[in-house]
């Protein structure tokens, strides 16, 4: 065989070894491109505008990504959302400033044009159809707002850095979106437990995906100073640190003391507020920096004293609530210290608000203070309240001459309001309701709807953060312009804001946890009119945007899916029953009543529970698919003779807990949560309280059960007195239990026990006698004393 025959036999066999190569990949390629479903069309916020169409767009290597302007915070949103693409995409997606927009291919177009007066400074619309994505807004914050719904357009895998696709497929629609509110906010508190930047930018990447843009920084407090202040060292060197009692319950800590050294800290560089700055700014998110004057102050008096009223030593607060912590007002050199403060600060925040705080001064060395005596006879002062707001009025002339705008927390309402002053209203809407009908602006964020450091539910089943309770759909509830303004008086509502104190939260996954998911219905209630919120709506579109959570890695409360479990009284019986319920309120509950998990043939729910025998142990959960979703509850029912029988008190409980007097005889013990919805409470005053059994009965013991949490100013009684009778007129004595006061800060539920002669009887009542006032040894010595009852056991 000669050399050119060789050569053309080699050639056809490695065409041939090539085709059958080609034949065998080509197929396992084929089949194996990931192209996940298109979306379900489950926005976050609720667009105001919505119109599903036929049709998918289909997102791949051949798409283009114009801008039709050359405006460079433009080109750094679209980056932004192209980088979010990129990470879960085989292919690159570069958006590409045009200015002549080429046709033919298959592209996705950002177009800065359009009615000002229709779509305002956010707000945008979006088009996807099979061969076009065009998002058109009149300034780049509402192109990248389209961006973010348009990112809501993607499969829930796009959020899952592990998974890389082929091709996108997105849902034609037809969106207008604009928001209600131009103050969208999520305050983070980092004084009480320094959070490193990794997180903040985070944060802040949460708050862009739902289409906030304030970034309420709450910086300093008694308990850390945690912002540079190259003219202050001290600030940093002192105020950023304190001695760790982290192992130990936040309130109650003992402060520090000579010669322990303070461990426990952080704070940040002038270059790393910058970089959050502008991290935010790329983002359409304005950073507002909160100093804490001239209360919550103990970590900048710690540090720099002779702005203080009382005598030192001072030192960082360790936890809890700090006394002697104001900075003095009639002192000249508080406020050269301010201004220095500030004029290196300020600069570094380019948005237009300051937050000055000014919440729970505690003004008591003010009183006593002869310099604050002197000042407020020289002013004509009636009281220290006015002095705070000459210290406010002040302080806010060195802001003004700053070029920034004054906020501050409701009480600087008290004593008068600073003639350019806004007001977060945070104790309840009072305080923002009067200061727009006074003319000025208000950010609206009661607590009762707004501070994400509440319980999300039973206390039972959420982890050891925050207090009192604050409910996915209470937040989700709320409405930020109050029916009591006039039309004019409302348009002074700026808006309103979610707040994570950080009290208990140490970590991203703290934080996490009590952010999400009420950080989206605070997203919604901010963006989406009212009218167009519905609760089932919400929880129809939010358990897609779950999904997209867990794909991030973020560990959200399941809290809206945990099981409530409550009894009422049956009014034909004459006894309890049981009622399950979720807040979800459309998934199937599936319970035992012997304390077994229950499983997914375990009794459904479908109407009240009738109670049987002495004492029964429930345990529910909710399924979905044949799996528990949230986590299962368990409840003990001790059933007695005063079970879901009338109860009748002298002095109505404080409406700040009381959810009424059946939770004395509804057989469910309160625990050790004073805000939890089971007890009732009692300020300064000794309750009675009357149980009618229905029937006479014999009666040998009364238990009656009590909170003693000391750190919330609740002890237990001095004094329990139980009286009986046969025809509810004339009672007689027939028990009396004495309870001696000791110091223990310790929350604990107890039960005082009080054994009595046999006596048949109808009517039991007992006395409650209350401490009156706290004792001196308590940080609140001479105030009113609290007394708590969640149940009445009668036997």
């Amino acid at each position: 065989m000669d050399i050119k025959n060789m050569k053309q036999m080699k050639k056809n066999y490695r065409l041939i070894s090539g085709l059958l190569f080609l034949f065998v990949i080509f197929p396992f390629f084929s089949c194996s491109r990931k192209i996940p479903e298109a979306a379900d069309v489950k926005i976050i916020p609720k667009p105001l505008e919505l119109t599903k169409q036929d049709g998918i767009f289909r997102l791949d290597k051949r798409t283009s990504f114009y801008l039709a302007d050359s405006t460079a915070a433009l080109q750094k949103a679209a980056e932004i959302f192209a980088g979010y693409v990129n990470t879960s995409s085989s292919f690159v997606l570069t958006p590409e400033f045009r200015r002549d927009l080429p046709g033919g291919r298959r592209a996705i177009v950002v177009l800065l044009h359009g009615d000002q007066n229709r779509f305002g400074r956010e707000g945008y619309s979006l088009k996807v159809q099979p061969e076009k994505v065009t998002i058109t807004a009149t300034t780049p914050a509402g192109a990248f707002y389209g961006m973010q719904t348009l990112r809501q357009l993607f499969p829930p895998q796009l959020e899952d850095s592990s998974y890389t696709a082929d091709v996108w497929q997105l849902p034609c629609v037809t969106i207008f979106d604009k928001p209600r509110f131009a103050w969208r906010g999520d305050m983070l508190d980092v004084s009480r437990h320094f959070l490193p930047l990794e997180f903040i930018r985070k944060n802040l990447d949460y708050l862009a995906r739902y289409k906030m843009n304030t970034f309420h920084w709450h910086l300093t407090d008694d308990q850390g100073w945690r912002i540079e202040v190259k003219g202050y060292p001290k600030l940093t060197k002192i105020g950023a640190w304190r001695v760790d009692y982290n192992k130990m319950p936040w309130w109650g800590r003992p402060s520090q003391k000579p010669g322990e050294k303070a461990t426990y800290g952080g704070y940040y560089t002038q270059d790393q507020i910058r970089e959050v700055v502008k991290y935010a700014a790329d983002r359409f998110i304005t950073v507002v920096p909160e100093i804490d004057m001239p209360g919550h102050s103990r970590a900048t008096i710690a540090s720099y004293p002779e702005i203080a009223c009382g005598q030192g030593p001072y030192y960082v607060a360790t936890g809890g609530v700090a006394s002697n912590n104001t900075i003095c007002p009639a002192k000249e050199e508080s406020y050269r210290f301010i201004k220095g403060v500030l004029s290196e600060v300020l600069p570094l925040f380019p948005g237009p608000w300051f937050h000055v705080g000014g919440d729970e001064c505690n003004k008591t060395n003010w009183k006593t203070n002869r310099l604050c005596r002197d000042l407020m006879k020289k002013e004509g002062m009636k009281n220290v309240e006015e002095l705070q707001s000459y210290f406010i009025r002040r302080v806010e002339k060195i802001v003004n001459g700053l070029g920034k705008k004054l906020i501050g927390w409701d009480e600087i309402l008290q004593g008068g309001l600073a003639p350019n002053a806004a007001v977060m209203s945070w104790r309840g809407e009072q305080g923002g309701i009067r200061a727009a009908k006074m003319g000025h602006k208000v950010v609206m964020t009661p607590t009762k709807y707004c501070y994400l450091d509440l319980k999300q539910g039973d206390p039972e089943l959420e982890p050891l953060y925050g207090y009192s309770q604050c409910l996915l759909s209470t937040a989700y509830s709320y409405n930020p312009v109050s029916e009591s303004l006039l039309p004019e008086e409302a348009k002074l509502v700026l808006g309103t804001q979610g707040n994570l104190w950080g009290e208990s939260i140490k970590n991203e996954k703290d934080a996490n946890y009590m952010l999400f998911p009420r950080l989206l219905a605070i997203a919604e209630v901010g963006w989406t009119p009212k009218a167009l919120r519905t609760w089932d709506d919400f929880v129809n579109r939010l358990e897609y945007s779950l999904i997209r959570l867990k794909n991030l890695g973020i560990g959200y409360a399941p809290s809206m899916y945990n099981v409530r479990i409550s009894s009422v009284q049956d009014s034909v019986r004459k006894g309890l029953l049981i009622r399950l319920s979720t807040e979800h309120g459309r998934v199937p509950i599936r319970y035992t009543l012997d304390g077994s998990v229950p499983l997914p043939a375990s009794p459904l729910y479908q109407g009240p529970i009738e109670i049987t025998g002495k004492e029964v142990k429930i345990k529910a959960a909710a399924f979905r698919h044949g799996k528990i979703i949230g986590r299962i509850t368990t409840k003990i029912f001790r059933i007695h003779k005063a079970a879901g029988m009338e109860v009748q008190v002298s002095i109505p409980p404080s409406p700040k807990y009381n959810p009424g007097t059946p939770i004395l005889t509804d057989c469910l013990r309160g625990g050790v949560d004073a805000h939890n919805g089971r007890w009732l409470g009692w300020e300064g005053v000794s309750p009675v309280i009357t149980l009618d059994l229905g029937k006479a009965d014999t009666v040998h013991r009364v238990t009656v059960g009590c909170l003693q949490a000391q750190g919330a100013w609740i002890f237990l009684p001095k004094e329990v007195k139980v009286f009986v009778s046969a025809g509810g007129k004339h009672f007689m004595t027939r028990g009396i239990l004495h309870r001696p006061l000791k110091n223990q800060p310790e929350p604990r539920a107890v039960d005082l026990v009080l054994k009595i002669p046999p006596t048949k009887a109808r009517y039991v009542r007992i006395l409650v006698i209350n401490r009156g006032d706290c004792p001196d040894w308590h940080p609140g010595a001479g105030q009113k004393a609290w007394v708590f009852i969640d149940e009445v056991l009668v036997e």
